[in-house]
């Protein structure tokens, strides 16, 4: 099997986490140890230096007992989290039946960033949030524009209980999905797409193992967070300046990018193409699936359905073709779907949800193509995709 093959290849190469490493966000240390934390249920409080020999964090009475639906607390405090893509800390709650569920918020600009949790026992916990659990709500001004955060607990029973946090903490995956956001601005019509498209690619390869994250487009308006090796963009029509000129900087550096469908004038010569002509599927240009034939690489499935309506047809420039599109009866034809360079590969059309193993297959197989010091973990993610197979 070719995946097996390229198993072989990536098992002797240097190890190379997918996610970085864990950082202390400093909410409880320093300086913000001395923020108050101030509630409309009662007195205000401040972080103590050590919860349960677990380090600094908070610990605090919830009055659920005397409350109608929840209680909370605010504090003003300045971060900037855009190079997160997931948040950590550690909950627990000396009566948690009387907590319906829990909510952090982060306040930027004049909205919030809410990541909701629930209690499982009255043990410690840990719980993990990843950037695309957050709901945005009202106008928010990115996660580099932190000003303050929010704790609530929502009641279930009226009885007050102890709560303990401690170990916020965030890191940045190594790979990441870029979310088209800016469209929302112009074109508020293709954001469900856009998002449909962005979940999809980052569930995948999240449940076949591999760590991926999610950013918007103003979270990568400064740049792409240090660590990051390789971007996905699973359709991004409308891209503003900031963020071509942040991926342009990116592929200069060394980062590789795997692009669907949508090739803006400024990415097309860093995957090596020239440009695309736009081809609807008809009798002459059926694009019911992409072939990979044997000679195209090691790992590639053998093909990979698509029933795509339309594609976009890369016009070469350096680039290698992996994949030509096939109609029906899974027939070759001479129209480029898959290539790939040295600074990334381009597919000619959005990934569609149809034949998840073998797409999934096919990311990995590009990514260690791309990135091949990303080896022993991409190599499990294949042998388990392989053995689904």
């Amino acid at each position: 099997m070719p995946c097996l093959s390229l198993i072989a290849v990536v098992l002797f190469l240097a190890s190379s986490a997918l996610a970085g490493p864990w950082q202390s966000l400093g909410a409880f240390e320093g300086d913000n140890a001395e923020r108050p934390w101030l509630s409309e249920q009662g007195p205000s409080m401040r972080a103590v230096a050590n919860v349960e020999q677990r380090g600094p964090g908070l610990r605090l009475m919830g009055p659920l007992a005397r409350v109608e639906d929840r209680c909370w607390w605010d504090v003003d405090m300045p971060l900037d989290l855009s190079g997160m893509t997931e948040i950590e800390f550690s909950v627990r709650a000396t009566k948690p039946t009387a907590i319906e569920r829990c909510s952090l918020h982060f306040r930027s600009g004049e909205g919030w960033y809410g990541g909701w949790f629930t209690l499982s026992g009255d043990t410690w916990q840990t719980i993990r949030l990843p950037r695309r659990a957050f709901e945005s709500e009202g106008n928010s001004a990115g996660w580099g524009s932190i000003q303050g955060m929010r704790l609530s607990l929502w009641k279930k029973e009226s009885k007050n209980t102890l709560f303990m946090l401690t170990g916020l903490r965030g890191r940045s995956d190594n790979i990441l999905v870029i979310r088209n956001s800016h469209a929302q601005l112009a074109h508020p019509e293709e954001m469900p797409t856009i998002d449909r498209a962005s979940k999809r690619v980052g569930d995948w390869l999240n449940e076949s193992g591999v760590a991926v994250g999610q950013l918007d487009d103003s979270d990568i308006a400064e740049g792409l967070p240090t660590g990051c090796s390789i971007v996905l963009l699973p359709y991004n029509p409308y891209p503003p300046d900031t963020t071509l000129d942040a991926l342009f900087q990116f592929a200069a550096d060394g980062g590789r990018i795997i692009a669907a469908y949508c090739l803006p004038d400024k990415l097309a010569p860093i995957l090596g193409l020239a440009g695309k002509r736009y081809a609807a599927a008809d009798s002459t240009a059926p694009f019911t699936s992409i072939g990979f034939p044997a000679s195209a690489g090691t790992g590639l499935p053998s093909a990979i359905r698509q029933d795509s309506w339309n594609a976009n047809i890369p016009e070469l420039s350096g680039a290698r073709v992996l994949g030509l599109w096939q109609n029906g009866d899974e027939v070759l034809g001479e129209l480029p779907a898959v290539t790939v360079s040295r600074h990334g590969a381009y597919i000619g059309h959005v990934l569609t949800n149809v034949d998840r193993d073998r797409k999934v297959q096919l990311l990995l197989a590009l990514m260690a193509m791309l990135q091949p010091e990303e080896g022993p973990a991409l190599a499990q993610a294949l042998m388990e995709r392989a053995e689904r197979l």
